[in-house]
């Protein structure tokens, strides 16, 4: 892309996609408040976690795949396959890995906690195509809250904010708790009523 420097930071080795994968960024937290990748410790750095869904029909190659940030700095580049409805979440400290690996400046994913762009690119020696991308904002990234499709894989970017409620005349959260590695899915609240509420309120009207 004119105007920009990517840092190839390793060598490039690049399948076909095949025409029943759909592979899409689906959930993201930037800002963690509590130990994300299980390694018993609270990191800023470590525990930021990006998540990625085939949403396809058909497994997936991801080598050549990467992800990148707002600044145009390489975060991760993938390995392996991802099976047609499989997930997989990059977590900071997988990130940090990964750079100090092929000689990148190490920071991890680095998402900015005033908001930032992810976007999942797929490298080829001809070309560099990107794939999707989902950009977040100021209250999207305080703690533990995370961005993600809802419905799971295809829907509207939405605020997952149980863990930390968006105050009143903010951005509007969905309730819901950040899911990594797990299908999002938020409950409707239902309320218990008794069937003389429900008369008196048709009553009412």
């Amino acid at each position: 892309m004119k105007g920009i420097t990517w840092m190839l930071c390793a060598c490039l080795a690049v399948s076909a996609v095949p025409a029943g994968a759909a592979v899409v960024l689906n959930e993201v937290l930037a800002d963690p408040a509590r130990d994300w990748n299980n390694d018993g410790t609270v990191s800023y750095r470590d525990d930021e976690w990006v998540e990625v869904l085939n949403t396809g029909t058909e497994a997936v190659d991801l080598t050549g795949w990467r992800i990148a940030t707002a600044d145009t700095s390489w975060r991760y580049e993938f390995t392996g396959t991802l099976a047609a409805g499989g997930r997989l979440l990059i977590t900071g400290k997988m990130s940090y890995d990964w750079e100090r690996t092929f000689g990148c400046p190490a920071y991890g994913l680095r998402l900015g906690n005033e908001g930032d762009t992810v976007m999942l690119w797929r490298l080829a020696p001809a070309d560099t195509t990107l794939m999707d991308s989902v950009t977040f904002g100021d209250e999207d990234a305080e703690d533990d809250r995370s961005t993600g499709r809802l419905p799971d894989g295809a829907g509207e970017w939405s605020l997952f904010d149980a863990l930390n409620h968006v105050a009143p005349g903010g951005v509007p959260g969905n309730g819901c708790t950040p899911t990594p590695e797990e299908v999002n899915f938020c409950e409707t609240p239902v309320e218990a009523v008794t069937w003389g509420r429900v008369k008196e309120r048709f009553t009412n009207e």
